[in-house]
């Protein structure tokens, strides 16, 4: 009896010690799927701060571009209109040299120089906007329109645009 009693001590010594061990090794593996998660979850911190960062620099490089393409359109603008004149004359004048030619090359001629008006049309009270004397002061009042003013583009050749 003595003995079957020492035994069933030991045997449920035994089983409290196995349990007890698996309690700290499951306490151990839960503090470590913890600490990994934790880890994880800043490194995602990071990347997503990191993508938030890269974002506002493609943005910023986008926006530094627009200054460049703002700084331009004035001068286009002048440009095109030197053309659209310019080609609007040479129909004219072709149209007063020889009025014999056939008639769709006439009807041809004479809607290029209807479309040709309408662009200057749209594009001299653009200019106009570019030119005018508020633009000068270097602002919006008054109709002008000083994109150098407005964005303060640093021109390649040394100066504020």
């Amino acid at each position: 009896m003595v003995v079957v009693l020492l035994s069933v001590m030991l045997l449920a010594a035994m089983v409290f010690y196995v349990f007890n061990v698996g309690d700290h090794v499951a306490s151990k593996v839960e503090t470590q799927n913890a600490a990994d998660a934790t880890a994880i979850s800043g490194a995602r911190a990071v990347a997503r701060s990191f993508n938030t960062v890269a974002m506002n620099n493609v943005e910023a490089t986008r926006l530094i571009s627009y200054v460049a393409v703002l700084d331009a359109v004035p001068q286009a603008v002048d440009y095109t209109i030197l053309d659209q004149r310019s080609l609007n004359a040479a129909i004219e004048l072709q149209l007063r040299r020889d009025p014999s030619t056939d008639g769709w090359i006439q009807d041809g001629l004479a809607d290029a120089q209807l479309h040709i008006q309408g662009q200057l049309a749209m594009l001299e009270p653009i200019q106009e906007l570019f030119t005018s004397e508020a633009s000068a002061g270097g602002g919006i009042s008054g109709g002008g329109y000083d994109v150098a003013g407005m964005t303060h583009y640093h021109a390649p050749g040394g100066g504020w645009g």
